[in-house]
């Protein structure tokens, strides 16, 4: 819609005028209990592995999406049709709708698709970014059977006021720009973000399949646009926390046709319009109680066309959900969480008979103790109801150990049952939908191992590896019919078992720092009785980061192996292993004043030609240009 800038501006004009009006003074004298709310009250979920993502990718990738941090800051493969094309992620061998995505505690996975398309959620949108592998997601999200990518914002209470403008300008008419500005003075916090991007794509690749040479064409019909607004308002007491956000955004993308087709006669796009709302509040009744409560509203508006054919397909729905827990800490050695949370939903598509409800409700409880100094176990139970049918109970448990007095040896081992209920595509779709499917249902088990010391003075040192083994029962496929329909059946048993290792070496002294980050992952996947690997799954996967900075002057470089991805389910077709290497180099301020950063990143350097989805052409090398800018910076309290 047009009146998305509008309503930007708007949300940044009133927030701005809350902001510039004069405090109320109190008298001195007077006295006012410590404030005891400072964070999201938590469960230390011991014997459970988690990805926190470096604060400082998501900085650097402010006007990307999620996807592009995800791909060189997490064990993911971020599957994608090109840039603005779709992009969705896999985690350890389970496909997109088996990772669920949440963000501030609410899922964006459509209950039509069931799925999210990382393309439309921009790192603007992020403070903190954590991946919650295997068992860590039973008590995160319903249907996470591969894991949980959880995108949270937070307020900075310990700042008075920061406001920061980012610029990106590169190759094939890519543009950015993006602000983030935070402000407010003692129990009242604000945060206003607004950001534009858009892109040509019309880089040139070479297309080895319309012709019997090579030969190199131009991408057509890749435009893509994206408008975002976020404003945050939060309030503390002596006692309690209580926040509100409203998230718009509107995005229009061309889908250009596959390579091995010709795109003679072609003209498609895809627009989605979204609005959430949330509200939320953290009582604290005791440091031994607290009660925290969340409600939403999200609205998701997508319509396609295709204007050679005369197709106009629009599609919504429409999701409140709330959810209310309560922490109960009893010593220094037990907690324990109890959530009820809800949700109804209504889909309405050209391709359902009608307008198609969903219900879903859970009750989970969540144990933590600590049997010693060095050992923790956690205990995690959840029961829901999907449209009134009891589904079968989601399970965790896990086990931490702490071996060595004194090191930070950490050893854990989970297991876990998790359970999928199909999407509204599954169950109603229009030709080929089926509504008797059974829930998937899926388990899990990992042991793990990290350690972390300093080598040096300077020198610190993180290892950790993780081997697990996943499986899906009665696994959600499509597949065709007769009349050439496709419809879904639950069919057969998909199981996966790998290793995740990754480390680093940092060395740092005042602002200059030495990086070393390295990542590797070994997945095998495939339905249980046969030795093919699912398609689109690569069996190995590598990252290796090296940066530095010395005075103003910063630098890196990272490198990227992706192994290769069958594209039948027979294996005999694939998509041949790739390296992607980036590189950059810029400078910062360090000053008090008004600082500026400056950055050039050259991306895929050596000019590989590649493809993640077949058919749909990656950029070859390509510039860009980020300025950082930093403005009003109130010192912290």
């Amino acid at each position: 819609m047009k009146s998305v800038p509008y309503i930007s501006v708007a949300l940044l004009l009133y927030t701005t005028t809350v902001w510039s009006q004069p405090s109320t003074c109190l008298d001195d004298t007077l006295k006012i209990k410590e404030v005891l709310v400072t964070g999201k009250p938590v469960l230390r979920a011991s014997g459970f592995t988690k990805i926190i993502i470096d604060t400082s990718l998501i900085r650097e990738n402010v006007n990307n999406s999620v996807a592009n941090i995800l791909r060189s800051g997490s064990p993911l493969f971020v599957k994608t049709y090109g840039p603005g094309g779709i992009a969705t992620v896999s985690l350890r061998g389970a496909g997109a709708s088996h990772t669920v995505v949440t963000w501030n505690g609410i899922s964006l996975n459509s209950i039509m698709a069931g799925q999210t398309d990382f393309t439309l959620l921009p790192a603007l949108l992020a403070d903190e970014i954590t991946v919650y592998n295997g068992g860590s997601s039973v008590a995160m999200a319903q249907g996470g059977l591969g894991g949980v990518v959880d995108v949270t914002t937070v307020p900075e209470w310990n700042m008075e006021g920061r406001h920061q403008v980012f610029l990106s300008a590169g190759s094939y008419g890519r543009f950015s720009s993006s602000y983030i500005g935070r402000y407010g003075s003692g129990n009242w916090k604000f945060a206003s973000r607004v950001g534009i991007s858009r892109a040509s794509n019309d880089f040139r690749y070479v297309n080895n399949y319309l012709a019997d040479e090579a030969v190199r064409e131009k991408r057509e019909n890749a435009f893509f646009q994206q408008k975002v607004a976020l404003q945050e308002a939060w309030h503390k007491s002596n006692r309690s926390v209580t926040g509100i956000k409203i998230w718009i955004q509107e995005s229009r993308r061309d889908i250009p046709v596959p390579v091995n087709i010709s795109p003679s006669s072609h003209d498609e796009h895809l627009g989605n319009f979204s609005i959430l709302g949330n509200l939320n509040h953290t009582f604290f009744f005791a440091k031994k109680i607290i009660w925290s409560t969340s409600a939403s509203v999200h609205s998701d508006e997508m319509h396609y066309q295709d204007l050679v054919t005369g197709t106009d397909s629009p599609a919504s729905f429409n999701r409140i959900t709330f959810s209310s827990a309560l922490f109960l800490n009893k010593g220094e050695r037990t907690s324990i969480k109890a959530t009820l949370s809800g949700e109804a939903a209504k889909a309405r598509s050209a391709n359902y008979a009608a307008g198609i409800s969903r219900y879903i409700s859970s009750l989970s409880l969540s144990a933590d103790y600590r049997l010693g100094n060095l050992s923790d176990i956690n205990v995690t139970s959840v029961v829901s109801i999907a449209d009134g049918n009891i589904l079968p109970p989601d399970l965790s448990a896990g086990i931490e150990l702490k071996p060595v007095e004194g090191k930070e040896l950490t050893l854990k081992t989970n297991i876990a049952s998790k359970t999928r209920v199909p999407t509204m595509n599954d169950l109603y779709w229009i030709p080929g939908g089926n509504s008797l499917l059974k829930p998937e249902r899926g388990y899990s088990g990992e042991i793990s191992a990290e350690y972390e010391d300093y080598l040096f003075r300077n020198l610190k040192i993180n290892l950790r590896t993780t081997a697990y083994i996943n499986s899906v029962n009665d696994m959600i496929v499509w597949q065709p019919g007769a009349g050439g329909i496709w419809s879904p059946e639950n069919t057969g048993r998909i199981s996966s078992r790998g290793v995740e290792s990754g480390g680093s070496l940092s060395v740092e002294s005042g602002i200059n720092y030495i990086r070393m980050l390295m990542t590797y992952t070994n997945t095998v996947s495939g339905e249980e009785g046969d030795n093919y690997q699912l398609i689109y799954v690569p069996r190995h996967m590598s990252y290796i980061e090296l940066r530095g900075a010395a005075g103003r002057f910063v630098a890196g470089t990272s490198w990227q192996y992706t192994g290769k991805r069958f594209i039948t389910t027979d294996n005999t077709q694939y998509l041949p292993p790739y390296t992607h290497t980036d590189v950059w180099a810029g400078i910062r301020s360090i000053s008090r004043g008004m600082p500026v950063d400056v950055t050039v990143r050259i991306e895929n350097l050596f000019n590989v030609n590649y493809q993640v989805v077949a058919y749909h052409p990656m950029p070859p090398a390509s510039v860009l240009l980020n300025i950082s800018l930093k403005m009003n910076n109130s010192r912290r309290k």
